[in-house]
């Protein structure tokens, strides 16, 4: 898994990153891609799993649960921080179904 994302999340370009944005962050950065897939065409270091994951692995609450809208609000706050932040890069919007898609990272692949 994102072993070397994870590493890249951690290092200096994120060091404005901190709580809940840096929990989100660093999950992401775990759950990505190190290397491309090609079998699913998908990107390494692309987030593709949606919020409902982030609200599991870091609240361990499910869709009804008490607490559960109020954390996913926070999420999605957490996600626009770290769109502010460059720390991530919305690559595909959430359309019909399908969840939206981020890189995780950006401003490492500008730099290479």
């Amino acid at each position: 898994m994102g072993h070397n994302t994870m590493k890249l999340a951690n290092g200096p370009l994120y060091r404005n990153v901190q709580g809940l944005d840096f929990r989100v962050l660093m999950y992401l950065a775990q759950v990505t891609l190190d290397h491309d897939n090609a079998r699913d065409g998908i990107p390494e270091r692309t987030y593709f799993k949606g919020i409902d994951a982030i609200v599991e692995h870091i609240y361990d609450l499910q869709p009804g649960d008490p607490g559960y809208s109020n954390a996913y609000r926070r999420i999605q706050r957490s996600i626009a921080n770290l769109v502010a932040a460059n720390a991530i890069r919305r690559t595909q919007p959430a359309i019909r179904n399908r969840h939206a898609r981020y890189e995780v990272c950006p401003l490492q692949s500008r730099l290479s």
